[in-house]
């Protein structure tokens, strides 16, 4: 779905951070090739993405987030052209925007009841936001992942002070 006319320009320079839509069909796809895409319209966006952005997966059909990762590549165009191969949904779009990613800390996902606070500036109708974050939004939604698996930290893990600068504000 692209977001409706009068998108934001896009900052010049690397976004603060980005969530990447899935659908039910996708979301594993996307976990277990540790590859996020979008749709060629959305390239404008992820080509500006370099090593080590805050990124963010959300499954618009669920409503919930996965978090926290980072970019271990710039964006590009196809990295993975058969990424979303032998998946015959009708979610399962072509998705050759795509930035390599790695897992920051293993964290719960959030449920978007959760997240609508911190993305209440992003959202332009009831269910659908901006696909690029803010760096206050970054921090916000970090700190929100970490508290909601505190428990469930494992050991030798960063705490959120301790991250690498991609992660500060």
């Amino acid at each position: 779905m692209a977001p409706p006319p009068g998108l934001p320009a896009l900052r010049k320079g690397p976004p603060a951070g980005v969530i990447f839509p899935c659908a039910n069909a996708t979301e594993a796809a996307f976990l277990s090739a540790s590859v996020f895409g979008m749709g060629k319209a959305q390239w404008p966006l992820v080509a500006h993405i370099r090593t080590g952005t805050p990124l963010f997966l959300f499954n618009w059909q669920s409503r919930v987030m996965h978090g926290v990762f980072s970019a271990t590549s710039a964006g590009g165009l196809d990295l993975q052209p058969d990424l979303l191969a032998g998946i015959h949904a009708p979610t399962a779009k072509p998705c050759p925007a795509q930035v390599c990613v790695q897992r920051s800390r293993r964290c719960r996902p959030l449920q978007e009841s959760q997240l609508r606070g911190v993305l209440a500036a992003s959202y332009y109708d009831d269910n659908r936001f901006y696909w690029e974050i803010e760096r206050s939004q970054v921090t916000a939604l970090i700190a929100l992942f970490v508290d909601s698996s505190r428990p469930n930290l494992e050991e030798g893990q960063l705490s959120l002070e301790q991250h690498p600068k991609p992660f500060q504000a």
